[in-house]
């Protein structure tokens, strides 16, 4: 979120810290380009074709990013995933298989860093792309309904056991993106 939207300076500085992130993206693909098997190079270099997009858009925004972005982040981690399946099927090098795991993490703060460029508040269920929200406290059958979701299930916080149905609040407050689960409602879970 940004401290003061009348000034750009939170915005700027939030834009560069995405280019960092991005950057480190391409540091590791760089430096598992000679260690990936042939029957993972293809998959390596359509990640690295998505991030160098991710670049490209993020050096050309003029004033705050485009409305699919998230979305293009999504498609980034969903070929970060081919690539390890690709990966573990060939049975790969563990120091490897880590660093690819670390790419996996870098574009996970993209997404976090994208969200904070942004005057809203960042939600990710299940494995959609992220959606905005205007208020910091939505209710989980509103994040629910947003997602095409069950609105009789719960969200189960990625990383916690934290847990939200019906009417509950979320608090969606922290930078970065909130990540959530849906799961049918048990009472374990209600």
């Amino acid at each position: 979120m940004s401290d003061d939207p009348a000034n750009g300076t939170t915005e700027v500085v939030e834009l560069d810290d995405l280019a960092e992130s991005i950057q480190s993206g391409q540091d590791i693909i760089e430096s598992v380009e000679d260690d990936i098997p042939a029957n993972a190079l293809v998959a390596l270099e359509t990640v690295e074709d998505d991030v160098e997009g991710l670049e490209d858009t993020v050096e050309h925004v003029d004033g705050t990013l485009p409305s699919d972005f998230e979305a293009d982040v999504q498609a980034t981690q969903d070929d970060v995933n081919d690539l390890q399946e690709t990966l573990t099927t060939a049975g790969v090098d563990p120091d490897l298989f880590r660093k690819v795991e670390d790419l996996e993490d870098t574009i996970e703060t993209i997404e976090d860093r994208a969200v904070d460029a942004r005057d809203q508040y960042g939600v990710k269920v299940d494995n959609a792309p992220v959606e905005f929200f205007d208020e910091a406290t939505p209710t989980a059958e509103s994040i629910l309904s947003r997602f095409g979701k069950n609105t009789d299930d719960a969200l189960v916080e990625v990383g916690t056991e934290n847990t939200y149905s019906g009417t509950d609040e979320v608090d969606l407050s922290d930078p970065g993106v909130e990540r959530f689960t849906s799961q049918p409602r048990t009472p374990g879970n209600a």
